[in-house]
């Protein structure tokens, strides 16, 4: 039985659009997802973005060329792999560069959906157009917040002023005690987090440190802290879903140690409490090594253990002293991970001269969960 030339033209098409099609699932899932800073451009995405394009061009000729059912088979599976390789290389793309490499959506848009429907597909276009509803229409939703949004939790406010300000200096949030006691006193202002996404298919960028600003540079002394916000918000998108995610200091701890001021203890200190453990090592008077100017600090090893993860920042511990007075983790020198706690080298310039004495707290997961308060400003 002799083939037609349509027929025998199908097959090495078909061969170029199912090679091309895995090749780029092949390339494009081996380079993973990469979000690097400062950003980073990996060739593996170039190769991946034209075996795409190519695997999709080859798919569609197949399935012009040829309405047989194996034709169409191996032209819908070529086109998928084409389109689910290029995704990594894409939302890595995004990681970096905060946009996307529009040439390749677009034309990879075009393909599966007008493409797509003029070669006689149907579920084909359909599926994509509503992927590409999804991945970009909540990107185009206006506002929900005011000018000037204000949300109140746990005895705090929280006022975001301004949006993608941070070059100007002012601040675009502040946060507020509500009674007027020193924020400090109620909040880790240098633990103060945020967690911003346009969409629910682009990149999240979750829990950015916001800069915080004070007069020359000093920890806030009030009922009020002013923080710095540079959003990851596309320049094309019309808002952002924000929510800012703030770690009030706990009112109990799982176990603590006081050390004198004046004469620090020269061997080890240690406490347990159930399957928490916390020492403090090291301490002595000295000039201090991480700031400028050099100034007199309390050097200090703080090492804490019985936590079910590893990687820990240091979130764990707090400080305050016989006169009230919270510390915050600016002096904070290096954080040595463990498999279940850290060991945490500080350097202490902000004591205050009259103080005696110091007390460090150690506080367990559920503490410091409950501890935490989100203010979700929803798209702003």
């Amino acid at each position: 039985m002799k083939t037609s030339p349509l027929s025998r033209r199908k097959y090495p098409i078909a061969a170029a659009a199912l090679i091309c099609g895995f090749a780029s699932m092949v390339v494009g899932t081996g380079a993973g997802l990469e979000m690097s800073r400062p950003a980073h451009f990996n060739s593996a995405w170039t190769i991946t973005w034209t075996l795409s394009i190519c695997g999709a061009i080859c798919a569609l000729i197949l399935v012009r060329l040829s309405k047989e059912r194996d034709s169409r088979l191996a032209g819908n599976i070529a086109l998928g792999c084409a389109l689910l390789g290029s995704w990594c290389p894409t939302y890595s793309y995004y990681g970096n560069y905060f946009t996307y490499p529009w040439f390749v959506v677009a034309s990879l848009a075009a393909l599966s959906t007008v493409g797509a429907y003029m070669c006689g597909m149907r579920l084909v276009p359909l599926a994509s157009f509503s992927f590409l509803a999804a991945w970009f229409g909540p990107t185009f939703l206006p506002p929900t917040q005011g000018v000037h949004p204000v949300l109140r939790a746990d005895g705090l406010e929280c006022e975001l002023n301004r949006i993608s300000n941070w070059r100007d200096g002012s601040p675009d949030f502040t946060l507020r005690d509500l009674q007027g006691r020193p924020i400090v006193s109620t909040v880790d202002c240098g633990r103060v987090r945020t967690h911003e996404t346009s969409g629910p298919l682009l990149p999240e960028d979750d829990e950015m440190d916001p800069l915080l600003r004070d007069d020359d540079d000093q920890a806030p002394t009030g009922a009020l802290a002013k923080f710095g916000l540079r959003l990851a918000k596309p320049s094309w998108a019309s808002s952002t879903s924000l929510s800012i995610i703030v770690p009030r200091w706990p009112h109990t701890s799982v176990a603590h140690l006081v050390i004198p001021l004046k004469a620090p203890p020269q061997r080890p200190q240690t406490v347990r409490s159930g399957e928490y453990t916390l020492t403090i090592k090291q301490a002595r008077w000295g000039k201090s090594t991480t700031s400028l100017p050099v100034v007199q600090c309390l050097r200090l090893v703080v090492e804490y253990s019985g936590f079910g993860y590893s990687g820990s920042a240091g979130q764990e511990i707090g400080m305050v002293d016989d006169l009230g007075n919270r510390l915050g983790m600016d002096g904070v020198c290096s954080v040595d991970g463990s498999a279940n706690g850290a060991s945490v080298t500080l350097e202490l310039t902000k004591l205050n001269p009259k103080a005696k004495s110091l007390r460090i707290e150690l506080y367990s997961p559920d503490q410091i969960e409950k501890g935490t308060t989100v203010f979700n400003f929803g798209r702003v």
